[in-house]
Formats: C-alpha cells, structure tokens, sequence
C-alpha cells in the first residue's frame, strides 16, 4: 500500500510531468514553427548561440544559487512560523533582484565580449553582430526567471506544483505566439522578445498564486539572521557545481560554432530530444519529493528521510534500468 505521502509525492510528480510533456510539445512546436522561418542559416545559428549558450547560462545562475533555499525555508517555518520563514524570503528575495540586475546590466555592457567568448573564430561577423543584439534584448528575461524560481520553491513548500509547470506552458505560449506575430516585422529579435515577455509572464502567475501570502513578503535584509547566515554559507560549493555545468554547454556551443554555419542550430534541435526523457521522470520526482525531503529533514527525522531516500532510487532504477537498455 502507497504511503499518504508517496501519494502525494506521485501526484505531484504526474503534475510536473504532464505539464513538461506539454512544455516539451510546445518548444517541439517552437521549433516547427522556428525551422521554416529561419532555418538552420546566420539568425538561426545566432539565435541560440545568444539563448541555449549565453540566457541559459545567465539564467541558471539564481536557479542554482537558490538550490538551498527550499529546505532552510521549511526548517524556519517549523521553528519560527510562517512569518520568520517569510522574513528569510524576503531577505533571499531582495538578494537575488539585486544581483540579478548586477548580471543583466553588466552582461548588456560586455554582451559582444560574451558573444565573442561563446564563438569561436570561424563564426561569422555578422552572425556574431546579430548574436550580441539578440542578447542585449533577452537579457531582461534572465531577471524574471530569478524571481521565477524563487516564487517556484516557494509554491513548491507549500505542496504547490502546479502553477509552476503552467508558468513554464505560459512562457513557451508567450515565445510562439510573438514569434508569430512579430516575425515578418521584427525577425528573429521578435522571437528575443517574447522569450522575454514569456519570462514576465511567468513570474506574474506565480506571484498571482502566492497573492495571500505576499503581505508577509519584506524585502529587507538582516544580516545577523543565522538563516540567512547559512544560506550564505551553503552558496560557495552551489556556484562551483553551476560553473561546471554551465562549462559543458558554452564548450559544445564553441565547438559546433566553428565547425560552420547551422551546426549550432542542429546541435540545440538535437539536444532538446536527448532531454526529455530525463526531464519527464527524474526531474519531475525530484520537483516533488524535494519539499517533503526538506519537512522531513526540518522536523529531524533522518530515519524516515532515509527510507524515502531509498525508495525513490529504487523506483528510478525500476523505470530507467529497462529503459535505458531498450534505448
């Protein structure tokens, strides 16, 4: 018999996978519509040279950097109530605008450094031109996501999961729909702009779910709160880990841009395949299980914790074993 929290745990991972699975088909559709508009040629190829290599980086910065957060959020509700861990959101909150407005107004000014940096010598000067544009104009969207996935772990505290993977369908809505009506007029820098708009949108929703709690939301910062303390604490080895992940992706997308034009652009069609499998079933489990791993965790309960640990890298094995053979 199922568990009332392994039931919980399903029934959210169902929720995240099912709206992943319409992400995944929306982005497919993206694509379908991007391919006979652009190709595989020079906007193409500066597209995602400027969003999969550059954005993607800039944008999973706060998502990496707010990993710790989820748990210390839970363990100061259990000790010090709604409003103390609403405290420490607010501090976290206010952190995370403020140094996301350094990294979007210092990557608008060094953007064709950036663009230069991703390429290597064999990209073309025109598509390196297009590239730089193109990044100045999204950059703004690397600002929402942080507020994003701050508002997401928060939701997600509260057993919340599935305003967020609606705000990740409204984003991909967002990109197709301007891409489409801007393209003839603004080509590929209307699609720029509505991977910004998408962003926006995304964070109003999570905000609008979060709306009877926000008046506990205090942008202030204390920086005598042992909370925050440890927050601070746990971000050196968070942006070691980013560093090295993020170094995959620039280096494949260095490589591809100078083995000629399109390369790039087939590389990120390609990959999005590759992805989904992973993002479907394991990350959406661990969406889900990490709230109930952080309440788990807060209340100190190490042995529970442990068991449901074990299960779930079971279950994993149970599907992905099989199906990587079958692959």
């Amino acid at each position: 018999m199922i568990s009332p929290v392994a039931g919980k745990i399903l029934k959210g991972a169902a929720i995240i996978s099912f709206f992943t699975l319409v992400g995944k088909a929306l982005g497919m559709v993206q694509r379908l519509v991007m391919a006979p508009c652009f190709g595989t040629g020079m906007a193409a190829d500066a597209f995602v040279l400027a969003f999969s290599s550059i954005l993607f980086a800039f944008s999973s910065i706060p998502q990496q950097m707010l990993s710790p957060f989820l748990p210390l959020f839970a363990e100061r509700k259990e000790k010090a109530g709604e409003a103390g861990a609403w405290r420490f959101a607010g501090a976290v909150g206010f952190l995370t605008a403020v140094v996301m407005v350094v990294i979007v107004v210092a990557g608008v000014v060094w953007a064709p450094a950036l663009v230069a940096g991703a390429t290597s010598s064999k990209t073309s000067p025109e598509t390196c031109q297009l590239a730089t544009a193109l990044v100045r104009i999204m950059l703004p969207a690397a600002f929402f996501m942080g507020l994003f996935y701050l508002a997401i772990l928060i939701l997600n505290a509260y057993k919340r999961f599935a305003l967020p993977a609606v705000g990740d369908t409204l984003n991909k809505l967002l990109v197709i729909l301007l891409m489409v009506l801007l393209y003839r007029a603004l080509g590929i820098k209307g699609l720029a702009i509505g991977v910004v708009a998408g962003a926006l949108a995304a964070l109003a929703l999570q905000f609008w779910g979060l709306r009877g709690k926000l008046a506990m939301l205090k942008p202030a910062i204390d920086f005598r709160d042992p909370t925050l303390k440890r927050f601070g604490w746990l971000l050196p080895p968070v942006v070691l880990s980013m560093i090295v992940a993020q170094s995959r992706t620039i280096l494949d997308y260095w490589f591809a841009s100078g083995m000629g034009q399109g390369y790039a652009a087939s590389l990120n069609y390609a990959r999005v395949l590759s992805d989904t499998l992973v993002l479907l079933v394991p990350s959406a489990v661990g969406v889900a299980i990490y709230p109930f791993f952080s309440d788990l965790s807060a209340e100190d309960k190490r042995a529970e914790l442990m068991g449901s640990l074990m299960r779930a890298i079971r279950m994993m094995a149970f599907i992905f074993i099989p199906l990587t053979a079958l692959l």
